[in-house]
């Protein structure tokens, strides 16, 4: 194994000692709270799994362990599993190792969702889950204006560690925003959702964090954009108008004009 292979495996155990000592010593809300800020950031990725999916995996475990993880849906989820191992029967038997790889990480993001269910469950304020989903709003935008800093074809090195490097950053024949999510598409749907998010919370604010919202909001587009993606963009026109008809009782006819402009 060469020296930075050793180094990124170092890097994922200490991740993985680290989140499993918050699990069993820390509140749920902050040891979930860590792992979903993390979740954008692959920083060591494979072809088999990342960081966050074996960091999600090791959290959910000891959370079930220890008692303090709320499963919800066993039998729909059990139909699934059980509707793909069926499907197995019909796929070409050297793809077998794909699907094999595929069934890890859709699990992964099974706990995922687990672990942020638990999360909303055990909060205290209803702003907390936005909180979270702001805080990575913000850690994602950094990471992609650092990205763009560095030019085309490049790659941004955090404190010239290289095995902290971002993803390839704009490949000079496709000068698209890539972002933490290895890919333009990923990154726009991200941008899209953020988009409604700050939508939602800037409904139900006031005062500074209402203009806070606002800012954040101009950068998700300013992000939607540089990722050139046009499903993005699309999603995001189709979308908003079924937020502001969702919410037409609490928002009132003038404020879903002004939303609209």
């Amino acid at each position: 194994m060469t020296s930075s292979g050793v180094m990124k495996l170092a890097f994922g155990v200490i991740l993985l000692l680290v989140m499993f000592g918050l699990a069993v010593g820390a509140k749920r809300t902050i040891s979930i709270g860590v792992l979903l800020v993390l979740i954008p950031f692959q920083t060591i990725d494979t072809r088999y799994a990342s960081s966050s999916v074996l960091i999600a995996y090791v959290l959910a475990a000891a959370l079930l362990i220890g008692g303090g993880l709320r499963v919800r849906m066993l039998p729909a989820l059990g139909m699934i599993v059980l509707a793909y191992f069926v499907s197995l029967t019909l796929a070409d038997r050297s793809l077998l190792t794909y699907h094999v790889l595929f069934m890890f990480q859709f699990f992964s993001c099974l706990a995922v969702f687990l672990l942020a269910y638990n999360f909303a469950l055990l909060v205290e304020n209803e702003h907390t889950v936005t909180d979270v989903l702001l805080a990575i709003n913000i850690l994602v935008i950094i990471y992609c204006a650092l990205q763009l800093s560095v030019g085309p074809g490049e790659r941004y090195i955090p404190l010239g560690i290289d095995d902290l490097k971002f993803n390839l950053n704009r490949d000079p024949g496709d000068p698209r925003l890539v972002g933490p999510f290895d890919n333009p598409g990923s990154t726009a749907g991200y941008f899209a959702l953020m988009a409604l998010v700050c939508a939602f919370e800037i409904m139900f604010s006031a005062g500074r964090r209402r203009l806070f919202v606002w800012i954040l909001t101009g950068f998700n587009f300013m992000g939607l954009v540089a990722t050139g993606n046009r499903a993005g963009f699309l999603v995001l026109l189709a979308m908003a108008p079924l937020v502001l008809f969702a919410y037409r009782k609490e928002l009132g006819v003038r404020r879903i004009l002004t939303f609209s402009i």
